[in-house]
Parts: structure tokens; sequence; C-alpha cells
């Protein structure tokens, strides 16, 4: 019964998958893996129920690298969630974007002195090496 449910999980995602090519290729596509699923459904034999499965998991991601990324992808999908502290208290929201030097908003000489608490900050509180002396 377990490899029904992963069959069948593979499956939904490359029809979801698919449903994102464009439109010359999506029809094709999705009648392909409807008439290849049909033809192996009544398939007994664990060792090609095997084989067969592997090969759908390979097709599904390929079309995973090859098709952009949804919005619910990114954030429903997976389970996961993107939490921010506003004002002291951890909220489900998206961050916002900092003030920048080309927003005009932060002046050259902060964005210089910004950039050094950086970072000697990734350098754990302590002086960055002289990178200029290697070059």
């Amino acid at each position: 019964m377990a490899q029904r449910a992963n069959v069948l999980r593979a499956y939904r995602e490359l029809i979801d998958l698919a449903k994102r090519l464009p439109s010359g290729q999506r029809d094709a596509s999705i009648q392909e893996a409807q008439k290849v699923m049909r033809a192996n459904r009544d398939e007994n034999d664990p060792v090609k129920q095997n084989d067969m499965l592997k090969e759908l998991v390979a097709k599904v991601s390929f079309l995973r690298m090859t098709t952009p990324k949804t919005y619910r992808d990114r954030r429903t999908r997976h389970g996961s969630v993107t939490y921010v502290i506003r004002d002291g208290v951890l909220v489900e929201s998206q961050g916002k974007a900092e003030s920048r030097v080309a927003d005009g908003t932060m002046t050259m000489e902060e964005a210089r002195v910004r950039n050094q608490q950086l970072i000697k900050r990734q350098h754990f509180g302590r002086t960055p090496p002289d990178v200029r002396k290697f070059f």
C-alpha cells in the first residue's frame, strides 16, 4: 500500500509540474503521463513497479529543475513559513527591505560604517585581516 501512495504522490506532482509548462508542451506532457500510468496500473511484479517508480521520480525531478517555481511551492508544499520579529514579537510575515544608499535614505559614510560593523561581526569581534596586502 505504501508503494501505491508513493506512486500517486509522484504522479500528482508530475501533473502539477506539467501544468506549468508552455501551452504547446503542457497538453502533450499530461496526456503522455496519463497514458503511461494507465498502461502500467495492472503491473504486479514488484521489481518492475520499483523501476517504474524510479523512472517517474526521475521525470518529476527533471520537471522540478526546468519549470519555474510558484509562490505555493515556496510556502506550502514543504511546510515552511517565514517568521520575522516586529516590535519584539515573533510574527508570521515577510521581511521588509532596509534602507540603502541607493534609496538616498542612507549616506555613503553611514553605509561604510555599517559595512565595517558587519565585517567585524563576521570575524567574531576581531579586526578582520587586511586583504589588500595579498594583492
